[in-house]
């Protein structure tokens, strides 16, 4: 494969930001005793059409449209440190053209979402360049009637913009200001997930009105106006991406696009 290394960059930015990008920051568990990790594939390049994934050089999730994802967690065998871990790349469907590629050690007894976002052809604007996010997630299900969200930021602005951190908040009640007294809001940097520590997020399911907004705005516009009815005991990847300042309507417009995720006990 043609190799396009941009991990420097990606390590000091995602260390920046506290993120596990595989950069090689993260510990291995060697104790055999425990599961090995598992892993599922997003597509959230806007640009880059049709994605297919590998590690070590096998295609492990082949041809995943945009905001498209591999079906379920996969397994893989647990590699250590001491044998590299893994290279994770990802090409254009059926090209041998990498757009990022970079190191990783999965840890055992984990899951991880591995997840292409930004943008293959950013011009001069290489800070909006795609590259693979990896995110460790507790998939453990939620008490009560409580969803549990990962919230990703993978929306460009058009070009000559700077991509902002935004804002993802419930809407207010009041209809004239529907920015104000939100229930909750996170501010996400571009590349970055939105939750806590742990990158869980824990909100109250069911039929919830949320907005994403640029979070140094002034004002009550918000780029994503979105009501989702969410079950509860779930697990949901919430994927903010897309260009944020076209219009909603717009083929590569804004979009949130919450997709459930397997738990487990």
């Amino acid at each position: 494969m043609k190799k396009f290394f941009v991990t420097l960059q990606i390590c000091s930015f995602a260390l920046g930001l506290g993120i596990l990008t595989g950069c090689g920051g993260s510990s291995s568990t060697g104790n055999s005793s425990l599961p090995d990790p598992a892993l599922r594939f997003f597509n959230a390049s806007v640009d880059a059409g049709n994605l297919d994934f590998y590690l070590n050089d096998d295609k492990i999730a082949p041809n995943l449209a945009y905001l498209g994802s591999s079906a379920d967690f996969q397994t893989i065998p647990f590699k250590g440190d001491e044998e590299g871990g893994y290279d994770v790349a990802v090409t254009p469907a059926g090209s041998a053209d990498e757009l990022d590629r970079i190191q990783k050690t999965f840890d055992r007894d984990k899951s991880f979402l591995t997840v292409a976002l930004g943008l293959a052809n950013p011009g001069s604007e290489l800070q909006k360049r795609l590259r693979i996010l990896n995110i460790d997630v507790d998939r453990h299900a939620p008490i009560g009637n409580k969803t549990n969200l990962i919230i990703v930021h993978g929306g460009v602005l058009s070009p000559g913009n700077d991509t902002p951190p935004v804002d993802f908040q419930t809407q207010g009640a009041n209809p004239n200001f529907p920015v104000d007294n939100p229930k909750f809001k996170k501010t996400i940097q571009f590349a970055n997930t939105g939750a806590d520590d742990n990158k869980i997020l824990t909100v109250d399911s069911g039929l919830v009105t949320y907005l994403v907004r640029r979070s140094d705005a002034g004002g009550q516009s918000s780029y994503i106006v979105q009501p989702a009815n969410l079950a509860p005991g779930k697990l949901y990847l919430a994927l903010i991406s897309g260009v944020l300042d076209l219009a909603g309507s717009a083929p590569n417009g804004p979009r949130l696009t919450f997709i459930e995720l397997q738990t487990r006990n």
